[in-house]
């Protein structure tokens, strides 16, 4: 099976570079992290909530464990924030 091209450092520096530009660049730019650094796909980086990351008294969690199940696909990620 054929390998997907991956960026390299200079391109992901730009592609973050990009997202600065962008409407939602907080949000595009935790996009391309969590994509390259976590591994996530779109539709994983899509299904993410708020309680996914926020805690109840509002602090950022330490780290998020998801299971997301697809019809073709089932996954666990464990992210440390």
């Amino acid at each position: 099976m054929k390998q997907a091209p991956v960026l390299d450092k200079k391109q992901y520096k730009a592609l973050l570079a990009a997202t600065k530009m962008s409407r939602h660049s907080d949000r595009n730019r935790l996009a391309v992290v969590l994509s390259f650094g976590a591994g996530l796909r779109a539709m994983e980086i899509a299904a993410i909530t708020v309680a996914d990351v926020i805690d109840a008294n509002g602090e950022v969690k330490e780290q998020a464990f998801m299971l997301t199940s697809f019809p073709t696909l089932i996954t666990h990620a464990e992210i440390h924030l």
